[in-house]
């Protein structure tokens, strides 16, 4: 299995419990280290420029700190410290209930890993947002709920949505037409795969 790298940002929103393997590396982004500390988990590092943290700055773990004018968000520079660590597969959590603009940021960065050949997802127990660039993305029969494909900066070609309530094959996705929002999964196996572009995809549970 690959080695992950998690992240825990501020933002709030819940996230399903995850087992760290011994390889796993877990950041605490910014204020993201009070969420962790909430759930009982205690990260490896502290990376930010701490303008939303709130409580006294740990001195039992690695503690990195940024100035607050920066070109790179705290996600970014969680995830560019991961990358010199080795890892190619990233989890973000608490990326998503916050302001929009820091959603869109996060999934900027989620951009920046895919076009790297590198994988990365923002999660909650409540939705999942990933790209995948001229690949595939697989889903057991076990998902539930939505799911919902976009082109991403361009046109994606070669698009196929198998196992799903609805079938798709290599049809050609724009980036200003929403043809591939609201899909369901229907307790089968599932796969989602793009031939030449970029998918940003999204899965939702329902409530």
């Amino acid at each position: 299995m690959k080695k992950i790298c998690y992240i825990a940002g501020a933002s709030g929103e819940d996230f399903d419990p995850f087992i760290k393997g011994p390889s796993d590396l877990l950041i605490a982004c910014d204020g993201g280290y009070s969420a962790l500390k909430k759930r009982g988990l205690c990260p490896d590092v502290l990376i930010g420029d701490l303008d939303s943290f709130d409580g006294d700055i740990p001195h039992d773990i690695e503690v990195i700190r940024h100035p607050v004018m920066k070109d790179d968000t705290d996600t970014m520079l969680c995830i560019k410290y991961g990358i010199e660590r080795g890892y190619e597969s990233f989890v973000i959590f608490g990326g998503m209930g916050g302001r929009l603009s820091h959603t869109y940021a996060n999934v900027q960065a989620l951009a920046y890993l895919s076009e790297r050949n590198m994988n990365g997802r923002l999660v909650s127990d409540k939705c999942m947002i990933t790209l995948v660039k001229n690949g595939k993305i697989s889903f057991s029969e076990n998902e539930s709920g939505d799911i919902s494909v976009f082109a991403y900066g361009k046109n994606a070609y070669g698009v196929c949505e198998r196992g799903l309530k609805y079938s798709i094959e290599n049809a050609t996705l724009t980036d200003n037409f929403p043809l591939g929002v609201s899909n369901s999964f229907i307790g089968r196996a599932s796969e989602i795969s793009v031939s030449d572009g970029t998918v940003l995809i999204i899965t939702e549970k329902h409530k």
